[in-house]
């Protein structure tokens, strides 16, 4: 698993990851759609610890919480799918 760079763990039973999400340290790619995470900015967190994340794929419930995954997933390119727009973030938050 030392090599692992896409992780599917689409449509589990999960509601929250693991505290060693960062020992994950070359996965790029990871799919969480359809996961019933209890505590998403839980969940953001422990995502956020992984070095090479740079797309993920999760059920997101309120407009903030795309703003809150690319705030805390730095390398974060594309989220479900559709290319993170850092700059329109960046504006949307100097307009606050």
């Amino acid at each position: 698993m030392r090599n692992l760079k896409i992780l599917d763990l689409s449509s589990n039973l999960f509601d929250s990851l693991p505290e060693n999400m960062g020992e994950l340290l070359l996965v790029e790619e990871i799919d969480l759609s359809e996961c019933q995470f209890e505590d998403l900015q839980h969940a953001i967190e422990q995502l956020a610890q992984m070095p090479e994340l740079n797309s993920v794929k999760i059920n997101l419930f309120k407009a903030t919480d795309a703003d809150m995954l690319i705030q805390n997933i730095r390398k974060l390119v594309y989220l479900n799918g559709q290319e993170v727009d850092r700059e329109g973030l960046a504006e949307s938050e100097s307009a606050e």
